[in-house]
């Protein structure tokens, strides 16, 4: 590393990977689909993706 150059500067700046979904919404799908026996992937679309729920 040259000098003066601090390693911040060398590192990526942006997060890979898709954005995080809310915490609270995975859980009430999580929940959703435990207490009403459905599948995953017939869990309401307002808890988010199923692959993210299931996942």
């Amino acid at each position: 590393m040259p000098r003066g150059t601090s390693a911040r500067s060398l590192l990526p700046r942006n997060r890979p990977g898709a954005r995080r979904v809310d915490d609270r919404r995975v859980i009430s799908g999580i929940l959703h689909v435990l207490r009403s026996g459905c599948r995953w992937k017939d869990g309401p679309a307002t808890d988010g993706p199923p692959t993210t729920i299931y996942n």
